[in-house]
């Protein structure tokens, strides 16, 4: 059974995360560090800017396996790379 891709092949998805989608992340998990949620504090910390919740890039990693699996059920052969940018 092929697997979906092989050595040297990539899927493609990219996603620009928003205000919205980290607080919205932030209010689901309960996660309201400030890191993620306040600009004037990330601001002051060595990243210089808030950072998306590290579950929620994560999250993203389901879309490109879903990908990867619809490839290997129909036999599809897009090509890309895996892109999430933040």
């Amino acid at each position: 059974m092929r697997l979906g891709v092989v050595p040297g092949e990539s899927v493609s998805f990219s996603k620009t995360l928003t205000e919205t989608d980290l607080v919205l992340f932030a209010g689901i998990t309960g996660d309201f560090d400030p890191i993620h949620v306040d600009e004037a504090y990330a601001r002051t910390t060595p990243l210089g800017r808030r950072i998306a919740h590290g579950a929620l890039v994560l999250g993203l990693c389901s879309t490109v396996a879903a990908m990867i699996a619809k490839r290997a059920r129909d036999g599809s052969a897009e090509g890309g790379r895996a892109l999430a940018r933040l």
